[in-house]
């Protein structure tokens, strides 16, 4: 994966929260910052304040029906080349949908935005 590839995921993701703003249900929806690259000064001090690898990358604290909320796991569109969902990811959304949450991977902005409409309704 080159530089240019890896941060397809951070522009799908920015494009979300942009589209999210406006909608006032969606005021709460919030990133969770476990995943990307950084030097091992600051790894280290992230894991020691409970950063965990596989947490996934967008939590909308909503409950509807028999769902506490809705957490996405967010990948680059397709096009951009395989993005895979790892091991811990799909063994944290395992677990996060044995306690009664909604659980999708989202290749891109679009599926995102669908996700969260289907949720919501």
């Amino acid at each position: 994966m080159t530089r240019k590839t890896s941060h397809y995921e951070d522009i799908e993701q920015a494009a979300l929260f942009e589209w999210a703003k406006y909608y006032p249900i969606l005021k709460w929806m919030h990133a969770i910052p476990n995943g990307g690259q950084r030097n091992l000064r600051e790894a280290r001090r992230l894991k020691i304040q409970g950063v965990k690898d596989g947490v996934n990358d967008i939590f909308l604290p909503i409950p509807i029906g028999s769902h506490h909320g809705l957490v996405i796991e967010m990948k680059r569109q397709k096009i951009y080349g395989k993005a895979p969902v790892t091991k811990k990811q799909t063994e944290y959304q395992e677990y996060m949908t044995s306690q009664g949450y909604h659980c999708v991977i989202c290749y891109g902005c679009n599926e995102a935005i669908q996700a969260i409409k289907d949720y919501l309704k």
